[in-house]
């Protein structure tokens, strides 16, 4: 079976800058196979270095690809055997960098195989050489909708829930080392209606977020549940007003958590709320008549201007830090069905990036939509559209971008071949080198920071110009804290753990330049 790319500029009413072109794809998996059936999931990817690691289900067997993040090239691929089942069939797969290793998950469905028929939980720990250290797995009688892994600094141990679409949720404790701590179960007086989410509040407490199905239909509310981590029992709870939505996403921001709302009332009029995770108050505030479409999707915050963002439909709507609506942009909506979505990204001067795949009716193939827009004037700075041959909509797909400003997506498309009886996915990485303007640079000037790497203390030498401040950020993009440099022009890292940063200096007339730092273990 031949495999092409076109990629090509998508017209529409507005103005769209640039077209993204990508450095280099790498394409992996059991694409074009013999075999019925073949199958592949991404669980998760890293990047370690100049390298990407990502972790895949490849049937019943858990991989490893590590890949070169500037040529695309292999540099190494781990295989961890089989579990001989005919039927796999995989849901939310998470893979995470521990201080000891790598640790990976995910819920799989089992058929005449070494294990009893019916859904595991799988657990995974590799060590820092990606040698399988432990595999675990668990019967899960009730599977539902299952969060991604989340790390709880306050017992230094992982924690993902599975909710069950009928009455109940099911939160899992899981050590480094991939080992099964505690279970516990909470039932709801209500349905069960759809996924939601796992945080953590300062108080040293675990908050759990769904919605909840009330009586009669459909009627809903979203409900917060704060959970004691030593003992497990339920402390306190509260039920967010029904009338607010039928769709819901959300967003953490230290102690407070911003959820956004479709209501079922007035046609659809978004809506959002900030609830505290101490004491669970909250405050509501409307969109100023700003409807959606079709649902909501997500709801996102850029730390470094605080600025949120609500996408859903065909409207990206920015919410300023006063809480107002700052702009409402269209978002390119071809008019096939939507199929997929995916978090919003931001780039280091805090655009955000959506993505979008849909299903081409049209022409028997989807499509993968990636569009950048600008954080001050809600215009289209560049976009990306992939358009495949594959006709079966199954992406899965994940994003970040790297401390060089590039963009990397992993995901997969599923083809389904009726004349052969034969379904197979293939994984896919896409890399863009260099977001456009997506770093800033401090024109013909010298500022170098040394040494690089460092074990925490960082001394910052420039010619020629004054620096004003510094921001750090992870190699994804994130925001961490801004440094105003005192006399010596030294500042400390040694808080951070070890890994890749990108300090933005800033000068006092505004100009800027990023610097890569490498922070290691003293």
């Amino acid at each position: 079976m031949k495999k092409y790319l076109i990629f090509c500029l998508f017209c529409c009413s507005f103005s769209v800058s640039a077209q993204l072109n990508p450095a280099w794809i790498n394409h992996f998996c059991c694409f074009d196979s013999i075999a019925p059936h073949s199958f592949s999931y991404p669980l998760g990817i890293i990047q370690s270095g100049d390298s990407m690691i990502i972790a895949y289900v490849e049937d019943d067997s858990v991989k490893i690809k590590v890949i070169d993040m500037f040529s695309g090239n292999d540099i190494a691929n781990f295989n961890y055997g089989s579990d001989t089942i005919s039927s796999p069939a995989y849901v939310n797969g998470s893979f995470m960098k521990t201080d000891s290793g790598y640790l990976g998950s995910c819920f799989s469905y089992r058929s005449n195989g070494s294990l009893p028929d019916g859904w595991w939980l799988i657990i995974y720990s590799f060590d820092n050489n990606f040698n399988l250290q432990n595999k675990n797995q668990v019967n899960v009688v009730d599977i539902g909708i299952p969060t991604n892994l989340v790390y709880s600094p306050f017992d230094s141990t992982y924690y993902f829930a599975d909710f069950n679409q009928l009455d109940s949720l099911t939160l899992y404790n899981i050590d480094r080392n991939a080992n099964l701590l505690r279970c516990f179960k909470y039932v709801f007086n209500n349905r069960q209606d759809i996924s939601g989410g796992l945080f953590f509040a300062s108080d040293g407490t675990l908050i759990s977020v769904e919605r909840l199905e009330q009586n009669p239909a459909p009627e809903y509310v979203v409900s917060l549940r704060k959970i004691d981590l030593v003992t497990g029992l339920e402390l306190s709870n509260v039920n967010i007003d029904s009338s607010l939505g039928i769709t819901h996403v959300f967003y953490q921001n230290n102690d407070t958590l911003a959820i956004a709302f479709n209501g079922h009332d007035n046609g659809g009029l978004v809506k959002f709320t900030k609830v505290s995770l101490i004491n669970f108050s909250y405050n509501s505030y409307s969109t100023a008549n700003i409807y959606q479409v079709g649902g909501l999707w997500n709801f996102e915050f850029e730390s470094n201007s605080g600025n949120s963002y609500i996408e859903g439909g065909s409207q990206l709507i920015q919410i300023k830090p006063d809480n107002s609506v700052g702009f409402v942009k269209s978002v390119i909506y071809p008019s096939y069905m939507l199929y997929n979505k995916s978090p919003i990204l931001f780039d280091i001067n805090g655009n955000p990036i959506i993505f979008r795949s849909y299903i081409n009716n049209t022409i028997s193939n989807q499509d993968l939509l990636m569009q950048r827009f600008n954080n001050v004037t809600g215009e289209t700075i560049d976009s990306m559209f992939y358009n495949d041959i594959r006709n079966t909509p199954d992406f899965a797909i994940t994003q970040f971008i790297d401390y060089s400003g590039g963009l990397n997506l992993i995901f997969a498309n599923d083809y389904d071949n009726a004349f052969i009886l034969q379904e197979e996915t293939q994984l896919n990485v896409i890399h863009i080198s260099t977001l456009s303007d997506s770093q800033p640079e401090l024109m013909s000037q010298t500022v170098t920071i040394f040494p690089n790497p460092t074990t925490g203390n960082l001394n910052l030498k420039c010619e020629s110009v004054i620096i004003d401040e510094l921001k750090i950020f992870d190699f994804t993009g994130k925001y961490l804290r801004t440094i105003k440099l005192n006399s010596s022009n030294s500042f400390s890292v040694s808080d951070l753990i070890s890994g890749i940063y990108v300090i933005r200096a800033i000068s006092k007339n505004g100009d800027q330049m990023n610097i890569k730092i490498i922070k290691v273990a003293p």
